[in-house]
């Protein structure tokens, strides 16, 4: 008995030090454990042609396509005009999107009314829509970052509606006492108040945002990641396909990941 006693105590401490030896490995390490054992398996898969090599590349193929791009000294400049159109369409959208969806949140009837059809047009197939944007503002940057804008508006206007709802009442009378101004309320009250909500509607809305961004370089573009990946697959170049595919995933993932992180940090804050 007093044995099984000793045994099970002499055993707690290696089990609490196994515990504590899983916590004490960073996130970031297990991630990229992870993620070389992924492109290991990849890199194995390709060699070995288990997966079709007309239809993906290998990891070392797209890192030595994306060292010949760089030394051409063209892959910067389309992963710059990219970004540059997905910040001006995510700030067209921020704004539009927060005024409106406070707007819109404020009164019951509006709400009840408007945000039926405003899922209905978020789930429409907005890229039916981009000859539209060609006639109306032409060829060019323009079109490509209002396209972008009206992919990643929906997310946020909706998400504002719903957090400007959620304000206590108390708070609006309050405001309405000291008859504030809607910009002194939009600063003061209903921004500090949904700001959790907003980021986290605001990172939906960007990856939104960069998809309208992509396929409108797509379909009207000489320059940008979007253009480059149709005209690497026309020129069946599949090493350089998979090169601007990878630089779209990181600056998508990328940006959405510091929106988490603002998100999280704000949760923190406001709880």
């Amino acid at each position: 008995m007093s044995r099984t006693l000793d045994v099970g105590h002499g055993a707690r401490p290696l089990e609490d030090q196994s515990i504590r030896t899983r916590r004490t490995v960073p996130l970031s390490a297990q991630i990229g454990v992870v993620l070389l054992a992924v492109l290991g398996l990849w890199e194995l898969l390709s060699r070995t042609e288990v997966i079709d090599p007309r239809l993906f590349s290998s990891p070392t193929g797209i890192v030595q396509a994306f060292l010949e791009l760089q030394a051409a000294g063209e892959i910067w400049h389309h992963v710059g005009v990219t970004v540059v159109e997905l910040l001006l369409a995510t700030v067209i959208f921020t704004v539009a999107g927060t005024l409106l969806g406070i707007v819109l949140g404020l009164s019951p009837l509006a709400f009840e009314v408007t945000y039926g059809p405003i899922a209905t047009l978020f789930a429409f197939p907005k890229v039916t829509l981009f000859p539209i944007f060609i006639m109306a503002v032409g060829l060019g940057t323009t079109s490509k970052v209002l396209f972008g804008a009206v992919f990643g508006v929906f997310p946020l206007l909706m998400g504002m509606m719903v957090a400007v709802r959620g304000i206590r009442a108390l708070h609006l009378q309050l405001f309405d006492a000291i008859g504030a101004s809607f910009w002194f309320r939009c600063s003061r009250l209903f921004v500090p108040s949904t700001l959790p909500a907003m980021v986290s509607a605001l990172r939906i809305g960007f990856v939104y945002a960069g998809i309208g961004v992509l396929l409108a370089e797509m379909f009207a573009a000489v320059s940008g990641l979007g253009n480059r990946i149709v005209g690497a697959g026309y020129q069946s170049t599949l090493d350089q396909f998979w090169v601007y595919v990878v630089l779209t995933s990181v600056i998508l993932l990328a940006g959405a990941g510091a929106l988490r992180a603002l998100e999280m940090r704000l949760s923190r804050w406001s709880d």
